[in-house]
């Protein structure tokens, strides 16, 4: 994990959104707030979280997106 205080992942959060607001392609601050999500057990944020910074990094498409959230992954057959 980065270097989040424990205790403090809420305001992590607040923190976080409050800087992508200002900058919504600040990479650091979604990761941050993505890890913040995961330890407080807000899975689903997380992972839409991950689907944003893979969009960012040009790793998956949005176009594609709605394909990979319900495609099943079939690269290890």
């Amino acid at each position: 994990m980065s270097n989040i205080p424990q205790g403090k992942y809420e305001n992590t959060i607040k923190e976080c959104t409050k800087a992508l607001e200002l900058n919504p392609a600040y990479v650091k601050a979604l990761v941050r707030r993505g890890e913040a999500h995961e330890k407080l057990e807000h899975f689903e944020e997380a992972i839409a979280g991950k689907f944003k910074l893979k969009i960012r990094q040009g790793i998956i498409m949005p176009t594609r997106l709605k394909f990979a959230l319900i495609a099943p992954d079939i690269s290890s057959v």
